[in-house]
């Protein structure tokens, strides 16, 4: 059994378990631990079956039994756990995956247990706390570098370990728990166990490891609290047909929800991952049109800024107006201030600028992925960055909400790479750009409850977005960001976001987004709680409508209509669905309801029309676009229409003066098709032929598609009087003259 094969039947036992199938799950699962030779499994697999045959029996009986419940969950637990395990073992035999050939390695080479390792760490942080005394006084940085190279070492083989633990391994997840739950170490140490533990658990589910992160979240340390929450509601996303089994990780869970602020973490995560969805358009949107028109800019800038500009000192803080005409001329003033808004709005708009910059030896080391900021690492020791992690610049942006932790890592490598006297000279420059970004953060800082949560949150999951889109081993890692993030739907967390504020919050957010098929669901969901909200109704009605279900959307703009009558944008969507449900004469009756509450609106006026030209009442239909030529003013918005319900109302001399105006206005290939009918319409054949002769030529129209278009106005033409047979005689003599 080759590696895709051993997923295969992981995914579908589980598949059945998830269905609750357990007869045809045993079945299969006691193939899969056979393979594997797993003895003590079979043994595991057969009790579970024998419990699950007296169960049945019970059942069939009719006999009572008040803990068939959970004795029956206790069963899927135990199911789970042997394909768990048994995918597991031979995994390690067969897979070259990334965390298995980690695996195999660290089997091989590890000499340390993470007690062992956690004891070196706590030496190690006493260890630099006196190296740091010593550079104070004498200057030594090589000793200094020294001691934070061993710490930063044993964090990451600690995080190798953590990352790499089996279930079964009970002594690793007792040091685990101690490291969490003492307090002892740094909370940037308990932050980097979390992330990998949530990393093992992402690749294979651990009730043990479930309840450390539960253990994380009980920290008061406010950077460790949001990664466990983070990590946990990945787990129970990704592990949701089964984590409700689990009657200790539901009641301390239940436990961490009586708190309040937990309930506003979990809204805000939820959003923030919500967020994420939009990353890979912004991304699109920088790449595709903003840099590229930056590009263009450049040259015109430069040509546009006379170098006097730039020497006279007198000149230095006034802007020439040319640069902003130069944006708003290309349109790239307006992309710039929706990407300011999305910034403000906290979304990810720097994955296209730092994607580039994950190629530093930094990140060979996945812990690094995952690693808090600090201008302490070992690798800013030598050679120091001005101003990290103090003031000026490059403070307040390695201090800021701003960039999360991987991409400040990510720019202050790059700055690493510029001479010294080139830094120094950067960060002056920077200096009052510096200023004023901490008096932004500190603005934000007071509009904002519990920012430095949401901050913390924000930019992990942004580090962990880098970490599965960037990361050089990402095919062997499942995506997380590809989850639907149907947060509401977990059954665990139904009592934290399944009643109406959470629903609603995540629901506008969805809304304001354009997921319009996430929105409507959740929208749906609310009208359970408010039945009578006629704005419900209508945000139900509207998604609908962007998704193209007109009917449903009809349903429930008429539902809306029923509750708050006279609404004129709900009456105004509802003649809208009807009409694009082919429905003339009901959407007529809508659009005039509209005309009586907001007359004289040019659109309604040109849907009524059109409502009067499908129902073949031409008279009234060119009565109400004269006046919306009328309305106008004189544009020819209007003129298509007029001319087009003129030939049909058999009226060609007008047809023919508005299709004469039109054809002098950039005309489509339509407009000398409709042409040609009218001519024709009017006996004046020669001139038809050339107007149809023009229409093919200034389309992109091969022969199949003219002769298409052209018969699909054969009934038209009929009621102009122009017989089958002409058509045809027209269409070949069409043919001629093109092939002479």
């Amino acid at each position: 059994m080759d590696v895709k094969s051993i997923e295969r039947e992981y995914k579908e036992i589980t598949g059945k378990l998830d269905a609750r199938e357990v007869k045809a799950a045993v079945e299969q699962l006691s193939g899969f631990v056979k393979y594997a030779q797993e003895f003590h499994r079979m043994e595991e697999l057969e009790r579970c079956e024998t419990t699950y045959k007296y169960m049945l029996l019970y059942f069939a009986q009719g006999n009572p039994d008040p803990e068939r419940i959970k004795v029956y969950h206790d069963l899927l637990v135990s199911l789970y756990e042997v394909c768990d395990k048994t995918v597991d073992i031979l995994l390690l035999k067969e897979s070259p995956a990334y965390f298995y050939d980690r695996k195999r390695y660290l089997n091989y080479t590890s000499h340390s247990t993470p007690a062992q390792l956690i004891h070196a760490i706590e030496r190690d942080f006493a260890d630099l706390s006196l190296s740091q005394s010593v550079v104070d006084t004498s200057g030594n940085q090589e000793l200094l570098k020294k001691q934070l190279c061993s710490l930063e070492n044993n964090l990451s083989e600690l995080f190798l370990q953590t990352w790499l633990s089996s279930q079964s391994d009970s002594e690793s997840l007792d040091a685990f728990r101690k490291l969490i739950r003492s307090g002892h170490l740094s909370a940037d140490s308990v932050c980097l166990t979390v992330s990998a533990l949530t990393l093992s658990l992402l690749n294979r589910f651990d009730r043990n490891k479930v309840l450390l992160l539960i253990d994380a979240v009980e920290r008061s340390e406010e950077e460790i609290r949001q990664r466990a929450l983070v990590g946990l509601l990945l787990v129970f996303f990704k592990y949701q047909n089964r984590i409700g089994y689990y009657k200790d990780i539901r009641s301390r869970f239940g436990i961490l929800v009586d708190d309040k602020r937990v309930i506003n973490d979990i809204r805000n995560i939820v959003l923030s991952f919500i967020r994420s969805k939009e990353t890979e358009t912004i991304s699109k949107k920088m790449t595709d049109e903003i840099l590229p028109e930056m590009m263009k800019i450049s040259p015109i800038l430069r040509k546009k800024m006379s170098l006097e500009e730039w020497q006279q000192e007198s000149g230095l803080e006034d802007k020439n107006p040319d640069w902003q005409e130069l944006f708003e001329q290309t349109g790239l003033n307006d992309k710039l201030k929706e990407l300011s808004q999305l910034q403000m709005e906290g979304s990810d708009i720097f994955m296209t600028t730092f994607s580039g910059l994950k190629s530093f030896s930094f990140f060979y080391n996945i812990s690094n992925w995952f690693l808090p900021f600090t201008s302490g690492h070992s690798a800013f020791i030598q050679d120091g960055i001005p101003d990290v992690g103090k003031s000026g610049f490059f403070g307040s942006i390695v201090t800021s909400g701003v960039l999360c932790n991987s991409d400040k890592y990510s720019l202050c490598l790059s700055l690493m790479q510029m001479p010294q006297n080139q830094r120094e000279m950067l960060a002056a420059q920077f200096a009052d750009q510096g200023q004023e970004l901490e008096r932004i953060q500190s603005d934000e800082a007071l509009l904002q409850q519990n920012k430095k949560g949401d901050t913390i949150a924000k930019q992990y999951i942004q580090d962990l977005y880098r970490f599965f889109k960037l990361h050089p081993h990402r095919a062997d890692f499942e995506d997380v960001f590809l989850y639907p993030m149907h947060f509401h739907r977990i059954e665990l967390l139904k009592e934290v976001l399944y009643e109406p504020v959470s629903l609603r919050i995540i629901a506008e957010f969805f809304f304001r987004k354009g997921f319009y098929s996430d929105a409507v669901e959740i929208f749906s969901q609310l009208i359970v709680f408010e039945s009578e909200n006629s704005e419900l109704y209508q945000k139900v009605g509207y998604c609908y409508q962007m998704l193209e279900e007109d009917a449903k959307a009809l349903g429930a703009y008429l539902r809306a209509d029923m509750i708050f009558p006279d609404s004129a944008w709900t009456i105004r969507r509802i003649a809208q669905c009807y009409r694009r449900l082919k429905k003339p004469e009901e959407a007529l009756a809508f659009y005039l309801k509209y005309d009586k509450i907001k007359p004289d609106n040019l659109n309604i006026t040109l849907n009524i029309g059109h409502c009067y030209l499908e129902k073949k009442n031409y008279n009234e239909a060119l009565r109400f676009y004269f006046k919306a030529d009328y309305l106008d003013n004189g544009s020819s918005r209007s003129w298509r229409p007029i001319a087009w319900c003129s030939f049909l109302a058999g009226k060609f001399e007008q047809a023919e003066r508005y299709y004469a105006m039109i054809l002098q206005n950039s005309p489509s290939p339509q407009d000398w098709m409709n042409m040609g009918h009218v001519k024709w319409g009017l006996g004046k054949i020669a001139e038809a032929l050339d107007a149809y002769l023009n229409c093919f030529r200034e389309s992109d129209w091969d022969w199949e598609g003219f002769s298409g278009n052209f018969e699909d106005d054969v009934e038209e033409l009929r009621m102009a009087g122009i017989g089958d047979l002409e058509v045809r005689m027209m269409l070949d003599q069409i043919l001629y003259r093109l092939t002479d």
